[in-house]
């Protein structure tokens, strides 16, 4: 293998014509030592590059780095790497490209010049309480450890970590990122660990994570989002804690994103002004919300995707979103909860068919689908009032319990006004039918009651309300009360209405009886 002959300066090249400053030299004898290198009661982050003992030039810094050297006068650092406090870094810090097993560490340092660190491979890198005006080019950046920017960390432009290769964890806590449009970049990225984005994280401009894989965590708590957050075909191992994030969060994008649980609490979606979960995928639930406050969620991007979809073109419904929720509901005992959003899934999705239909009706074709979907609309809302679309039977009990009691309950007021008979022509033909009606006729009581003081009405089916109606209710005559008595019409209006209703009675048992089979043998409202 040929082995290519890098040219890397001595420590009499980067001091030049300059003297070292006062922190260079305190530098230059801590970090063979491992120590960090200070300034007495001068740890505080510099406000400007004013301070000449202060001072330290980034070639001094990339030649520590690059592992020093042996010849007279240069100096090995230690395997603990560059350890420096309170520094201004005169020039562009560039380890481009540089291959290292050494940490870098600063703190509370000002890094005037945009750092580059592009295709640099080195053990970590801590940049706590740091001030970078211009940002950091980080790009593809590999670390055997993690990236630490935090605790007081300001970014004044777009910190790029594209196609960056962590092998511990990304701690941006209580960092402030204010790059515009991009604050963080970290599309591609590779994070061994866990991502922190929490006590008081601020980005102005658009956190991308974009195809990132995150081993661990994603934790956004206690953050401040001005522009959003991109997650498009992001996969995060374990959770992805939302929690407590303010600002104005013009947009969040989950989509197709994959995470293995979701915590989130429904003040931190609520102000998203654009919400995007088409696939968004997540294998466990452990937020505080409600299921009402999950339909809102969803409602959210209902909103959002109905405002970017031409709706000639396609229903603007992605039914994917309620599908995920209810899957994960169902899977953790929630049934309720799933049910509920199914109902609302199938909801939506006929609204926003028949939605779409009413937009093709500008041709024969597209009219008369629309006139077909009206005129199936009146089923379609039933369908949903007495069953749930097929997700809520139980619904189908009630509605069969309160058929049976309208029809019991004018069933016996019809009975109680004499408006009633006896359903057998025997009785009909008999002698004391015959002077129970001769009776009325001459201004007396109601037949029935007539028959009823008789010595024969004890030998016939007695009539019992509630089995009558029920009776009524159930296909095929089951219980005999509906073939034994019969409301008679012309003798008053209980009569007239309990006769003329049996049929609407008996229709709907049919087709409560029929629909609940079909629901509870999967032929309708099939569960996804």
């Amino acid at each position: 293998m040929r082995v290519v002959t890098v040219n890397r300066p001595g420590l009499a090249d980067v001091k030049g014509d300059t003297e070292w400053s006062t922190l260079e030299q305190a530098l230059l004898a801590a970090c063979p030592n491992g120590w960090p290198a200070c300034l007495p009661n001068r740890d505080d982050l510099p406000q400007d590059d004013s301070d000449p003992d202060r001072r330290v030039r980034a070639g001094l810094i990339r030649y520590l780095m690059l592992g020093g050297s042996d010849e007279e006068g240069g100096v090995l650092p230690s395997p603990q790497g560059v350890r420096l406090i309170g520094g201004w870094i005169a020039g562009v810090l560039d380890l481009e490209g540089c291959e290292t097993q050494l940490d870098l560490k600063l703190w509370r340092c000002r890094i005037s010049e945009r750092a580059v660190l592009q295709d640099a491979r080195i053990g970590a890198l801590y940049l706590p309480g740091c001030a970078a005006p211009q940002g950091l080019d980080l790009h593809r950046l590999e670390t055997r450890r993690g990236v630490h920017l935090n605790y007081g960390f300001v970014a004044g432009g777009m910190v790029d970590l594209a196609g960056a290769r962590i092998g511990g964890e990304l701690d941006c806590d209580g960092g402030s990122f204010k790059g515009k449009p991009m604050a963080l970049d970290c599309d591609n990225a590779r994070i061994g660990a866990s991502v922190f984005l929490r006590d008081g994280f601020h980005a102005a401009g658009m956190l991308n994570f974009v195809r990132a894989e995150i081993a661990g965590n994603l934790r956004v708590q206690d953050a401040i989002l001005d522009a959003g957050l991109d997650m498009e075909a992001a996969r995060v191992g374990h959770g992805f804690f939302w929690q407590n994030v303010t600002g104005a969060r013009e947009r969040l994008d989950l989509t197709e994103a994959h995470v293995g649980s979701l915590r989130d609490e429904w003040q931190s979606w609520a102000g998203c002004k654009t919400l995007i979960l088409d696939g968004f995928r997540y294998d466990r639930l452990d937020g505080a919300m409600t299921v009402a406050q999950r339909l809102a969620w969803l409602g959210k991007a209902d909103t959002a995707r109905a405002a970017k979809t031409d709706a000639a073109l396609a229903p603007a419904f992605e039914p994917q979103p309620y599908l995920q929720l209810a899957n994960v509901l169902r899977a953790q005992g929630n049934r309720d909860g799933a049910a509920e959003i199914m109902v609302h899934r199938e909801w939506r999705q006929r609204q926003a068919e028949r939605r779409w239909l009413w937009m093709q009706n500008n041709s024969p074709v597209g009219m008369r689908r629309w006139l077909f979907g009206t005129l199936l609309y009146p089923f379609s809302w039933l369908f949903g009032l007495v069953a749930g679309y097929g997700h809520r039977p139980a619904r189908l009990l009630v509605v069969a319990a309160v058929l049976v009691i309208m029809a019991a309950v004018l069933a016996g007021a019809a009975y109680d006004a004499g408006q009633f008979a006896p359903n057998s022509p025997v009785i009909l033909t008999s002698t004391a039918w015959q002077a129970a009606l001769a009776a009325h006729a001459a201004g007396g009581d109601m037949p029935l009651l007539i028959w009823l003081e008789g010595p024969t009405a004890a030998d016939y089916e007695q009539f019992d309300r509630w089995l009558y109606g029920l009776d009524l209710f159930l296909p095929l005559d089951a219980l005999g009360q509906e073939a034994a008595w019969r409301p008679t019409t012309g003798r008053g209006g209980w009569g007239d209405l309990a006769f003329y209703s049996r049929w609407f009675f008996q229709g709907m048992g049919w087709i409560v009886t029929a629909l609940a089979a079909a629901v509870l043998t999967g032929l309708v409202g099939r569960r996804d």
